[in-house]
């Protein structure tokens, strides 16, 4: 999270002195806040609190790159024999990003990218890590309020996540500012 917030910085510095020609190309930031479901799991337990942060460049009016860290929540359930098992997600993704402007202040957007997703499990004093990298799709949209300031809403699929077959899904809204 540290090296995010610092690559954050290290892009506002960068994109004052730059000066860009339209509103649409340069770096941008969102944070971000949803829900998680994972497939699988007791319907209980399968959803649960996302929170993340994104750094995003648009090289042109139409694609951009992102690198998005997510914490998508913890989990505890009860299975026959195993007793009560409690799991954290997390998912670190980069990803191109394809947009259309439908109209001066909406655009849609989807997106495809590599995506490590790692999950810590613990029963009783027992404890496991999991880690896989993988595919992550996902379509978005964002309405602009000005130049700078947007809020956003997308739908994040990491179809292998943490090794498992069970994909993770996740819903979220953020508040985005272009630079």
């Amino acid at each position: 999270m540290k090296s995010l917030l610092a690559a954050a910085l290290v892009t506002a510095a960068f994109s004052a002195s730059a000066g860009y020609q339209y509103s649409d190309v340069g770096p941008y930031v969102s944070i971000d806040a949803g829900i998680s479901s994972q497939s699988g799991v007791d319907v209980a337990t399968s959803e649960q609190g996302a929170t993340g942060v994104t750094l995003g460049y648009n090289i042109d009016r139409q694609m951009g790159v992102e690198l998005t860290a997510m914490d998508l929540g913890k989990r505890t359930d009860s299975a026959y024999g195993v007793g009560t098992v409690s799991w954290s997600s997390k998912a670190t993704s980069i990803s191109a990003v394809a947009r259309a402007e439908l109209l001066s202040n909406v655009e849609f957007s989807a997106k495809l990218g590599l995506a490590n997703t790692r999950l810590h499990a613990t029963n009783g004093s027992q404890s496991g890590s999991l880690s896989a990298t993988g595919l992550v799709v996902g379509v978005g949209a964002d309405y602009r309020f000005d130049r700078h300031w947007s809020v956003k809403a997308n739908l994040d699929v990491y179809p292998s996540f943490a090794g498992s077959s069970d994909p993770m899904g996740v819903v979220s809204v953020g508040l985005k500012y272009r630079f």
